[in-house]
């Protein structure tokens, strides 16, 4: 079976006044980009800028949704309810799906940021709140699950009805890969998957 690799980075971190990383030049050399969704970074009008740079070049696009910490970045864990992380999560996957649905896209998949995975890799109720997302908004989305992650497995049934691609972390990788357990990091995260999104 042919391999694709499909080249991927989080990106529409900026919000307000202050600009976050080279959007435009890291959207030149991915083939799908994951969208910060306003709440560990990004904003309303970056959300939309960034959608449409993203169609500008031909690269698809994911929603990356996080806790609501743009203080942390979304990299410091909060004792949040199965219940309202479901929320947050379809709150933000919803808003992102309507910038790109105006620019005549389609939203392809969804993966979660920072504190919110470990949380996720060592709760099988939050794991099953992010899935439930991801079904509520829409079913026909993909999850990308960061390779080694227990998530799938501890969200079993809502999984069984979500399609999961699984990528390779190309960065320094935080410590939940092996303890499951997040630590912050300082090198821009970058993805390298083994199955290509864009023809699944």
């Amino acid at each position: 079976m042919k391999t694709i690799v499909d080249l991927n980075a989080d990106i529409g971190e900026s919000f307000g006044a202050w600009q976050i990383g080279n959007d435009a030049a890291i959207l030149k050399i991915v083939s799908s980009a994951n969208i910060a969704c306003g709440f560990h970074a990004g904003d309303p009008h970056v959300m939309r800028k960034t959608v449409a740079l993203a169609k500008e070049k031909g690269v698809e696009v994911g929603a990356h949704p996080g806790l609501p910490d743009l203080l942390g970045f979304g990299r410091r864990r909060m004792d949040i309810s199965p219940a309202d992380i479901k929320d947050i999560i379809t709150y933000q996957i919803s808003a992102l799906k309507g910038f790109v649905e105006a620019e005549g896209m389609r939203l392809q998949h969804v993966v979660q940021h920072g504190a919110l995975t470990a949380m996720a890799e060592n709760d099988d109720k939050l794991a099953v709140a992010i899935m439930d997302s991801i079904l509520e908004v829409d079913p026909n989305l993909y999850y990308l699950a960061f390779e080694g992650s227990h998530i799938p497995e501890m969200a079993r049934e809502p999984m069984e009805q979500v399609t999961v691609v699984t990528g390779i972390l190309r960065h320094k990788p935080p410590s939940w890969r092996r303890s499951r357990v997040l630590v912050a990091y300082s090198t821009a995260p970058e993805h390298k998957k083994s199955n290509d999104l864009k023809n699944a």
